[in-house]
């Protein structure tokens, strides 16, 4: 998050879960306590199960944002293509079985 604008425009990985026309990051939180204090004024939050959320807030906010008590931390989120790949690879590789049907 703290790559220069440059650099993120260089790299495809530095660049998720940011929406450079509106300069709002989507990161993924680690909470504990009440969801209820996880929004505010220009964020929003997307509950996930334990104690897990996707917050989506102006990039000028982050680091305020991380501070909160409740907020244990923050991380943005990644391409999916490297764990498609690397399942694939186990796939092939014949390190996955086939769930057994009941």
């Amino acid at each position: 998050m703290d790559a220069t604008p440059e650099e993120r425009r260089k790299s495809e990985n530095l660049n998720v879960g940011y929406d450079s026309a509106t300069r709002l990051w989507d990161v993924i939180v680690k909470y504990s306590g009440p969801e209820s204090g996880l929004a505010g004024t220009g964020i929003q939050v997307v509950p996930l199960l334990g104690g897990y959320a996707v917050v989506t807030l102006p990039e000028s906010e982050i680091d305020a944002y991380s501070d909160r008590v409740q907020v244990e931390f923050m991380e943005k989120p990644k391409h999916l293509y490297f764990e498609l790949f690397q399942a694939k690879e186990r796939v092939a590789s014949g390190q996955c079985r086939p769930a057994e049907m009941d």
